[in-house]
């Protein structure tokens, strides 16, 4: 898959797992990282390259899907903002954002759980959605 930059960052959930991964993680349409489940049914992402790194997703490939949900169509909607300074309307994404992950299953460490870490990484300004 080659790099577009017209494609917002997006979760690719697998029609059938390939071994324990369930999706992939996708940057300008290029896959950078996976989403697998461990045999508790909890979900964990891991970077393709330079990643000893294990973020935790969710409890169950129940939440996980509905989280990714979320994520994709937070990117799909707000990419074309992103070079936006309006701080109003990104505390607005954030909160928006934060309240539908928390809907799915609290949110736990910013430096462990990954969508913990995409809300930080929202309210710092530092999530490019592309």
């Amino acid at each position: 898959m080659t790099s577009d930059p017209s494609i917002p960052k997006r979760v690719v959930i697998l029609p059938q797992s390939d071994g324990d991964v369930v999706a992939r993680h996708t940057e300008l349409g290029k896959v950078v990282g996976e989403f697998y489940q461990i045999p508790s049914g909890e979900i964990y992402f891991g970077y393709c390259e330079g990643g000893g790194c294990r973020w935790y997703v969710n409890r169950s490939i129940t939440a996980f899907r509905e989280a990714a949900a979320i994520f994709n169509r937070c990117c799909e909607l707000h990419a074309d903002d992103e070079d936006t300074d309006d701080e109003a309307a990104w505390s607005l994404v954030v909160a928006q954002l934060k309240r539908e992950f928390e809907s799915v299953e609290p949110l736990g460490d910013p430096e462990t759980s990954l969508w913990s870490a995409t809300i930080h990484d929202t309210e710092g300004g530092l999530l490019s959605l592309y």
